[in-house]
């Protein structure tokens, strides 16, 4: 009589796999599972036992067991109907590491670069180094009211803190992380507190070059990192401590990656999965609009999948299991948070749903705003917005596939705005910078094709040198002006950039300039004086109340300067107080609609305040307040 057969055992690496997926559930469950007043007592061991409350215990444990039963889940998937898949990724994957070549991959991209001509790599090096001129040049200007924000609310406190209080969307936690370590190791400066974005931008154009290039030409992606590397949004955001210029980067790359993934053949490459899922993972982590971003990227490939009838596991399922694991990822990254806060950040307006016909008056003014701000740089904005809708014709008519992966992102982009209700400012639509310029690219190149069409059939390859090195200039063009127009802005951008709207709906409702004539940002570069002109009067019992949007910068460089005299908060009677406002601004006025100070004390509101210096800030004094209380009172 035969033996029933046995189930083979899965091979060591897949079971390896499995038993560090089921210590990843078991570790979120350990934590769920103790008894309320042990966690309490853990709490005032740590010094938080005011923060162990019945509603973080609750989602404490909601969030453990649901994330175990994801690992559980994901590993009984591993050892049952997914396990021929996994068996076949691992080996994959160890495949492909013992493939890589270091001198073959060096060999490949010393003929990949210079395969396109030395002006054209001349171009290429200008661009770059004009990208990371600029933003050095930019680099220690004072700092901007959200990034003041960023350090004094979450990356000053301690690492475990910052990450955990998400209870804005105002708290980029990758941001945070960055800011608290070079906090930690060179102090408030602000070069090091923005290093790591800086980082991100010239990343941002090297990646955009080479997007472009995989997608459409070499020519391209030159234009297109010379606009990424002079566009004021990608400038700023690049010396400004904030997530925005990351989920821009990790956009690209995200990009880059799912290209080849679709049209390896005959299977995509299981490295450029796991990279792929690492870029999505920071990006989410930077700022979770980079779900956008991979939406639009995995819905591409599935369409793209479908359409051209690959086998059922490539069509919806590993596109799937992908998306599924990036957000098991992102789960554990945001699971402090949400035992903390919870959902409290749902409620920040720009992520709160609108009723619909705010939202519909609203959504064209951010479109708008969007495409503007993606497009405003040294040249008027309009010229390459122009570029922009050649560029979409021409992509469609020559490059179909690169048009559906470019359109996806803001495709749906768009569609979950749509199902949210949401109409943002400019600055959250920032990650399509880089999209936005490669079409752009893209319609410059076609019209210079078009320009010296009748020369294509008498010499091709003449005529594609010529057009070659018209990229070039214009390339080589944008940086020089680029370089003027920062020599002459003391802020990226200037008076007014785009990035700087919030309220799009005033503005498109009104027909207005792109924000009030007196709402500039020339004030953060008067900032520190005010600080250093006030500091040597202060004395014990004075007070100084700031205005939004001053009143964190301020902070910050009160803070930097080591002041112990309180700063905003309710005035005492006795105090003297000091009140440092836009130049523009009328202090009676300020101190009761002000955002930041908003006071409803008959004594404040009816102060006499007396100027002491003016200028893009001005610094203004009460009289004493006894006095002018007295005096208030005998009239």
């Amino acid at each position: 009589m035969d033996n029933p057969r046995t189930p083979a055992l899965a091979p060591a690496s897949v079971r390896w796999l499995v038993g560090v997926v089921i210590l990843f559930g078991l570790a979120p469950l350990a934590c769920a599972l103790p008894p309320t007043d042990w966690l309490q007592r853990l709490g005032d061991r740590f010094g938080h036992g005011d923060d162990v409350t019945p509603e973080r215990i609750t989602r404490l444990r909601s969030i453990g067991v649901g994330l175990a039963a994801a690992h559980l889940l994901l590993a009984s998937l591993l050892l049952t109907r997914g396990r021929t898949g996994a068996e076949r990724f691992v080996a994959d994957v160890g495949r492909e590491i013992a493939s890589v070549s270091p001198l073959a991959a060096m060999r490949r991209a010393k003929e990949w670069t210079i395969e396109s001509g030395w002006l054209h790599g001349a171009a290429l090096l200008v661009v770059l180094a004009t990208a990371v001129g600029i933003r050095l040049k930019y680099l220690d200007v004072p700092m901007d009211y959200d990034e003041a924000y960023s350090f004094l609310n979450y990356a000053r406190r301690p690492l475990y803190q910052g990450l955990a209080d998400y209870n804005s969307t105002n708290n980029h936690l990758l941001n945070t992380g960055f800011m608290h370590v070079a906090y930690r190791v060179f102090g408030p400066k602000e070069w090091a507190l923005r290093l790591h974005v800086l980082v991100a931008g010239v990343g941002l154009v090297g990646s955009t070059y080479l997007l472009g290039r995989r997608l459409h030409r070499d020519e391209v992606g030159l234009v297109a990192a010379a606009l990424v590397a002079t566009t004021y949004v990608t400038v700023n955001y690049s010396v400004n401590a904030r997530g925005y210029i990351w989920t821009a980067w990790m956009t690209a790359l995200l990009l880059h990656a799912f290209r080849p993934i679709a049209t390896e053949e005959p299977q995509p490459r299981a490295l450029r999965w796991i990279g792929a899922g690492l870029v999505a993972v920071l990006g989410v982590f930077a700022i979770p609009t980079m779900a956008y971003s991979i939406l639009g990227c995995i819905g591409w490939l599935s369409v793209r999948n479908l359409r051209l009838g690959r086998p059922a596991r490539w069509r919806l399922i590993g596109p799937a299991l992908w998306t599924s694991l990036v957000g098991l990822a992102a789960l554990w990254l945001y699971a402090p948070a949400f035992v903390l806060r919870g959902v409290s950040a749902l409620q920040h307006p720009f992520v709160k749903p609108q009723h619909f016909s705010d939202w519909f008056s609203r959504m064209p003014a951010a479109w708008w705003y969007a495409l503007k701000s993606g497009t405003e740089g040294p040249v008027h904005w309009l010229v390459p917005a122009a570029f922009v809708v050649v560029g979409l014709v021409v992509l469609w008519w020559m490059k179909r596939d690169s048009f559906w992966l470019i359109t996806a992102v803001p495709l749906a982009t768009f569609v979950v705005m749509t199902l949210q209700r949401v109409a943002p400012p400019p600055r959250i639509f920032s990650f399509l910078t880089p999209l936005i310029a490669l079409v752009a690219a893209s319609g410059l190149f076609a019209t210079c094709q078009l320009i010296y069409l009748p020369r294509y059939a008498e010499a091709p390859d003449k005529t594609h040198r010529q057009v070659s090195v018209i990229c070039s200039f214009i390339a080589a063009s944008l940086c020089a002006l680029s370089y003027s127009d920062c020599q002459a802005n003391p802020l990226p951008g200037g008076l007014r950039p785009a990035y700087l709207v919030e309220d799009v709906a005033e503005l498109w409702a009104a027909r207005k300039n792109v924000t009030d004539p007196s709402n500039n940002q020339l004030w953060r570069l008067s900032v520190i004086e005010v600080v250093v002109t006030i500091r040597p009067d202060l004395q014990p019992g004075d007070r100084v109340l700031v205005g939004l949007p001053l009143d964190l910068p301020f902070h910050f460089y009160a803070t930097q300067l080591g002041w112990t005299t309180p700063i905003g908060g309710q005035p005492q009677p006795g105090e003297r107080l000091l009140l440092v406002l836009r130049g523009d601004e009328d202090p009676q006025t300020a101190v009761r609609d002000n955002l930041s100070l908003r006071f409803t004390d008959p004594w404040i509101l009816q102060a006499q305040w007396q100027q002491l210096a003016s200028g893009d800030l001005a610094i203004w004094q009460a009289r004493p307040v006894e006095r002018a209380a007295t005096e208030s009172g005998s009239r």
